[in-house]
């Protein structure tokens, strides 16, 4: 087991697919995306993970490049155990930048160091390496050594 002591997540796309949301938020339709939040769900392996891992006591939050209220919103709606989200207003510089992963690891009192962010683009990798994290895609948790308990999780949930 490595050094590796939080998770920190990305939210669209990562927890939750919100692909059929994407034109309204692109257009800043937030009362309709609000209205049209059933269209989102979330990402079965990240689930598994995020509550596994809260269940563990690992430490979680999530950084976003969305405005806080939506993802607020996001996250009650789905019922995702992690009360901490750093959002696009929380910050100045926004991913790539570091700033919301490193408020992330401030917020939750663990060094960047000890942090896996797990996102789903270059913009996700990109920061976490700025921020000196581990980096692991959504998409190939499978191959993630860095991330906290991941593999004994993984494991135990069949990812």
């Amino acid at each position: 087991m490595d050094d590796k002591q939080a998770i920190i997540w990305d939210l669209d796309d990562t927890l939750v697919d919100t692909a059929p949301l994407r034109i309204m938020r692109n257009a800043r339709r937030w009362s309709q995306v609000y209205e049209n939040l059933h269209l989102s769900a979330p990402i079965p392996s990240a689930m598994r993970i995020v509550r596994a891992a809260h269940e563990k006591g690992i430490p979680q939050s999530i950084a976003t490049n969305s405005p806080s209220a939506y993802a607020q919103r996001l996250v009650r709606y789905h019922d995702i155990p992690i009360a901490a989200i750093v959002a696009y207003h929380d910050v100045r510089g926004h991913k790539p930048a570091p700033d919301a992963l490193l408020l992330a690891a401030k917020r939750m009192g663990i060094s960047p160091h000890e942090c896996t962010y797990i996102g789903n683009d270059d913009i996700d990798e990109t920061a976490a390496a700025r921020a000196g994290m581990s980096y692991c895609s959504i998409d190939n948790l499978s191959m993630c050594d860095s991330v906290v308990d991941v593999h004994v999780v993984a494991n135990e949930t069949g990812i």
